[in-house]
């Protein structure tokens, strides 16, 4: 009695199904995932420096204690100097949107004019208005997504 081996079909449907649930797994467990993915880099990118202090003496544990607490103080110094600085630009570019989308306004007028000649038909008042519109949804959007980031930040932190 002789077994056949599986098609090419069939390979293709279990790699694909493997795929699948992969996905859906990380999309569902994405938030829980991030501090374990987090610590497992944290490991791999500083245990060379434990095997180094393990060369000289050091006990592993030690040695790791050591590590982590000079990388965390490192961490915090710079998230404590850099998140400053990145809420006053967020900041100002939120109080200045207005004025920017009002420039590439002025500056998407005359290509507006070109594409009419070539295309037809289009209304510059109502281009105008739907991205006038639209733009503050665009803004809100990308408020929630800086605040998703920022609470994303503190939970890493």
């Amino acid at each position: 009695m002789s077994v056949k081996p599986l098609g090419v079909r069939m390979h293709l449907i279990f790699w694909s199904g493997v795929i699948v649930s992969l996905c859906i797994f990380l999309w569902v467990f994405k938030s829980v995932l991030l501090p374990f993915v987090l610590g497992i880099a944290v490991a791999y990118l500083l245990n060379p420096f434990v095997n180094k202090l393990g060369r000289l003496g050091i006990a592993r544990a030690p040695a790791a204690m050591m590590i982590l607490v000079g990388f965390l103080i490192l961490f915090l110094a710079f998230v404590g100097i850099v998140s400053p600085i990145i809420y006053r630009e967020f900041s100002a570019f939120a109080k200045e949107l207005p004025e920017y989308l009002e420039k590439l306004m002025a500056m998407l007028t005359p290509l507006s004019a070109r594409l009419d000649e070539y295309v037809g038909g289009a209304d510059p008042q109502k281009l105008e208005n739907l991205l006038k519109s639209n733009s503050g949804t665009a803004f809100n959007a990308a408020r929630n997504l800086v605040a998703q980031l920022a609470a994303g930040g503190q939970a890493i932190v």
